[in-house]
């Protein structure tokens, strides 16, 4: 479960159902990659709501990956426990 908090008050502004797995912030963006899922989400990270601004399958379904996802100058790295997959980040 993803959920926005305001940090000077306990008020909760959206909570999301996503799968388990590995969370990065990536300047406004944030970074998801689900445990067991294969998928990789960019969400916007905004108190105004959740916002999902990408969802790709980057690898085979049931594979787990442990490891979030690594960002180095313009590329994105990700690993799971068979597989390696690096992304171009545009703009």
């Amino acid at each position: 479960m993803l959920v926005c908090a305001d940090a000077a008050t306990p008020d909760v502004k959206w909570r999301h159902r996503t799968y388990d797995g590995s969370l990065v912030r990536l300047g406004d963006r944030l970074l998801l990659l689900g445990r067991g899922s294969g998928e990789l989400r960019v969400i916007r990270a905004s108190p105004d709501g959740y916002s999902e601004l990408m969802k790709t399958t980057v690898f085979t379904p049931g594979a787990t990956s442990i490891t979030g996802p690594s960002v180095s100058g313009n590329r994105i790295v990700l690993r799971n426990v068979e597989e390696i997959v690096a992304l171009q980040i545009e703009g």
